[in-house]
């Protein structure tokens, strides 16, 4: 069971608790080179998410076991 950034996610299809790819926001320094450096990135319920194990997509409250959250 996860107990940190991924607790209450599970893929509702094939039940993996993870990993998962997540839509998120960050700020990032962007030269011609590539990436210099990014800062924190948050994401929300309704932001885009999939199985990393099955390819299942949906948002992330689709991936959220809201029983265990009680």
């Amino acid at each position: 069971m996860n107990t940190n950034c991924l607790a209450n996610f599970k893929c509702p299809q094939c039940g993996s608790e993870g990993p998962f790819r997540v839509e998120a926001y960050t700020v990032i320094v962007l030269a011609d080179s590539g990436v210099e450096d990014y800062g924190p990135f948050e994401w929300d319920e309704d932001f885009s998410a999939s199985c990393v194990s099955c390819g299942h997509e949906g948002i992330v409250r689709d991936f959220t076991d809201n029983k265990e959250k009680a």
